[in-house]
């Protein structure tokens, strides 16, 4: 499978926002995330970048 960690970026640090997400929903600023057992999320934000090969999704938290 290909389960992401999402990451919450502010400047160079980055927080773990939630382990095992198999679903990114984006609706403008309004991110979900979907973990692999159906429990959900939500952050504002924007995504900087997905990469599978990392197993990471960075977010830009938007206040």
């Amino acid at each position: 499978m290909c389960e992401l960690n999402a990451m919450l970026v502010d400047g160079t640090d980055k927080k773990l926002l939630m382990e095992d997400v198999v679903r990114l929903v984006v609706n403008n600023e309004d991110i979900t995330m979907t973990g692999m057992l159906g429990n959900t999320k939500n952050v504002k934000g924007k995504i900087l970048r997905i990469d599978i090969t990392k197993q990471e999704a960075l977010i830009q938290k938007i206040d």
